[in-house]
């Protein structure tokens, strides 16, 4: 996602997984970032998370809970996201990884 003027943008990029299949010849897609925009990166192991219920956490959550968010800092975002998904889940094992990046241009 990208959150730039109070808008939040997704990112879909095409392509393979990078490191997956050896010398993948990547498409180049191109996005107009300016000052205080936020970049949230992420892998599917947050989106694909499971509750009790087998309920995904899904991308509608994810983007109603930086929509919350827009003026926080990337650590608060970052605190806030990672501690949604675990009262999601609670104490269900998730056996994807969880990676989240969250980049602010000043």
């Amino acid at each position: 996602y990208m959150l730039q003027d109070n808008t939040i943008t997704i990112l879909n990029p095409k392509g393979s997984l990078v490191g997956f299949i050896p010398d993948y010849d990547f498409l180049l897609e191109t996005y107009s970032i300016e000052k205080n925009t936020k970049l949230i990166l992420y892998t599917d192991g947050i989106i694909e998370a499971e509750n009790k219920k087998k309920e995904l956490y899904g991308e509608k959550r994810l983007k109603n809970l930086l929509a919350e968010m827009q003026n926080d800092s990337p650590e608060e975002i970052t605190k806030t996201i990672i501690k949604d998904l675990e009262l999601w889940k609670k104490e269900i094992d998730h056996n994807d990884d969880i990676t989240l990046i969250v980049i602010e241009i000043p």
